[in-house]
């Protein structure tokens, strides 16, 4: 080959090597959801939570359902603000040991069922624990101050009186815990003066309680 050829050849792949368009990962990247805490749920962005759930998201606290959604507004079962709760404490996870009838070994959060139980932040109803059940506010309260004193290895000793106006139909197993958490202003009504015992709770306002665990 003569060097004129040679030549000729090296600047037409010089020429090909640099005419190709450069892709860089920035370019080409598609951020995710879940990539970081902003974009962890892509259903929360203007909820009045948000906050909230992105602060117990970054901290592990809470997981979302399916395909990147929190579902911010529909009811909590007892066993997810039972693991929940199991998170935020930052308590080790144990075996689940079969103690309650409704609640299976490999169950979905059944090891978080177990590690409360064995604390004594939760408890069943006459052998069964419900999990599937939307969690009550009286429940999700109760909870909520046993966790916190279970942290601070000390009883809270302040009660305040209740002037719901619905206080009567507060379950009287609860009653003394509602009474903290309201001398600690940790919980508020629902409006009307109205604490709604039974009402059920979202997964959002589950977040804003276990949030102030750490409070």
């Amino acid at each position: 080959m003569g060097i004129y050829k040679r030549n000729f050849l090296y600047v037409l792949i010089f020429a090909m090597l640099f005419s190709i368009p450069a892709f860089s990962e920035e370019e080409d990247y598609v951020p995710k959801a879940g990539d970081n805490a902003r974009d962890m749920f892509m259903d929360i962005s203007t909820h009045w939570a948000k906050n909230e759930i992105k602060s117990a998201g970054e901290k592990g606290i809470i997981t979302g359902l399916d395909d990147g959604y929190f579902e911010p507004d529909i009811k909590i079962t007892r066993a997810e603000f039972a693991a929940f709760v199991t998170n935020s404490l930052g308590i080790t996870k144990r075996l689940y040991k079969d103690i309650y009838n409704d609640v299976d070994y490999g169950d979905k959060y059944s090891s978080e069922v177990q590690t409360l139980s064995d604390t004594t932040i939760v408890t069943g109803y006459a052998g069964n624990f419900l999990p599937l059940n939307p969690i009550s506010r009286e429940e999700a309260v109760s909870i909520f101050i046993r966790a916190c004193e279970w942290k601070r290895d000390s009883e809270f000793l302040g009660m305040a009186e209740l002037t719901f106006s619905d206080s009567n139909n507060i379950s009287e197993w609860a009653r003394e815990n509602i009474q903290k958490a309201v001398f600690l202003n940790m919980i508020k009504g629902v409006g009307e003066n109205m604490f709604s015992p039974k009402g059920m709770l979202t997964r959002a306002e589950a977040v804003v309680l276990i949030n102030k665990i750490d409070d």
